[in-house]
């Protein structure tokens, strides 16, 4: 049982890291699925409007393209995150802790401003605009 999760867990971390379009012309499903779950999450229950929200229910080469972004995102705050917590090993005296919490809190806001500037990029992309045509994705015509 555990194995299975840890092989699950490791498939879906290989498929993160692989291009948002696969050679075979078809998106990457891994990173389509966070996009659609995020924007499911954002827009049900977080009541974002979608003119100021992150994720969108456009197409799907945007919302595969939204999933990258999600995953950037956590790897940051996962590495910043190892990184504190070994400086807590380092600084586990009570001479320490004091830099320890204003390490902890610099690390919350330089969070904020990276997620501030992805927003504010993400707003003003020109991806986001109806009819954009994306490079490397030929979508199928019906």
């Amino acid at each position: 049982m555990a194995l299975n999760l840890f092989r699950t867990i490791l498939h879906t971390i290989r498929e993160m890291f692989q291009p948002q379009v696969l050679p075979s012309n078809t998106l990457n499903p891994t990173l389509l699925s966070i996009g659609q779950k995020c924007y499911h999450i954002q827009s049900q229950y977080l009541r974002i409007l979608d003119r100021y929200s992150f994720f969108t229910a456009g197409p799907p080469r945007y919302q595969a393209y939204t999933g990258f972004h999600v995953f950037f995102v956590l790897n940051m705050i996962f590495v910043s995150g190892v990184v504190l917590g070994l400086l807590s090993l380092v600084m586990s005296d009570k001479e320490y802790r004091g830099r320890f919490w204003g390490l902890v809190l610099v690390q919350m806001l330089l969070i904020d401003v990276a997620f501030a500037i992805v927003w504010g990029l993400e707003m003003s992309d020109e991806k986001r605009a109806e009819g954009y045509i994306w490079k490397d994705f030929k979508g199928r015509v019906d």
